[in-house]
């Protein structure tokens, strides 16, 4: 009985614990969808004037050397491929790679802001650009030098998509930003995650809210989860079993 008992306890502590990161991600994701809904777009060049979350509009352009997809010579300034079983009964991991290339974005005003590579890649952003599904015959050209030796190896047996953002792609981009030796450029941190997105502000606001929709109910899940064992642990399970042991 003590045993079940420490299960279900630890149990539910480590699903509230799992779930507090997850609540933390869909208050963020939270509100930066809604700095999205109501910031107006300003020009780059007002950047330098303001602090904060800022939403900017523009036309992406090259800044560093040419970067080519996995598959073809289709040029852009950032790839994000993603590799995954082609079968369901395959439960090999999926493997993504973002590369990226030091780009600009430019406004009808004539501001300019400049997204390095490092930025592109971090992990704080997220881009919401064109997306393909892979077909067979593209995948028998993937460069297989760029990609890990078990999907190397397995390139038959599996199916990739790849998004990209294109040169003079208008662009909208919400985030912080910094000045620096005269450029403006992006900032990517934890307390500084952005967006790049090529769709329309109201398509952007429907895939946010889906995926927005989706964490909230996994967070809430985890944590209810969690509570119903402590409940179960310290309200009915330990109250029975101090009745069972005095007996």
């Amino acid at each position: 009985m003590e045993w079940i008992a420490a299960i279900i306890g630890l149990s539910g502590m480590m699903f509230i614990l799992y779930s507090i990161p997850l609540i933390k991600r869909t208050a963020d994701l939270w509100r930066l969808r809604e700095d999205y809904r109501t910031l107006p777009a300003i020009p780059i060049r007002d950047l330098k004037k303001s602090s904060g979350v800022r939403k900017v509009k523009g036309t992406a352009e090259k800044d560093g050397g040419p970067l080519f997809s996995m598959f073809d010579d289709t040029s852009g300034l950032f790839f994000r491929t993603k590799f995954y079983p082609a079968s369901r009964k395959n439960f090999t991991k999926s493997w993504q790679s973002k590369i990226g290339t030091g780009f600009k974005i430019k406004d009808k005003d004539g501001g300019t802001l400049f997204v390095d590579k490092e930025t592109a890649e971090s992990p704080f952003g997220r881009f919401i650009i064109f997306h393909r599904e892979i077909s067979g015959g593209l995948m028998r050209f993937c460069k297989r030098d760029r990609l890990p030796d078990f999907w190397r190896e397995n390139l038959e047996n599996a199916c990739a998509t790849e998004e990209y953002l294109g040169e003079g792609r208008s662009v909208t981009v919400i985030g912080m930003f910094k000045s620096e030796n005269g450029r403006t450029s992006l900032k990517a941190s934890p307390e500084s995650p952005f967006v790049i997105s090529e769709c329309s502000d109201e398509a952007f606001l429907l895939l946010h809210l889906r995926f927005f929709s989706k964490l909230a109910f996994l967070s809430a899940s985890m944590l209810l989860t969690g509570l119903l064992q402590l409940y179960m642990l310290f309200f009915v399970m330990m109250p029975g079993w101090e009745q069972w042991a005095g007996k």
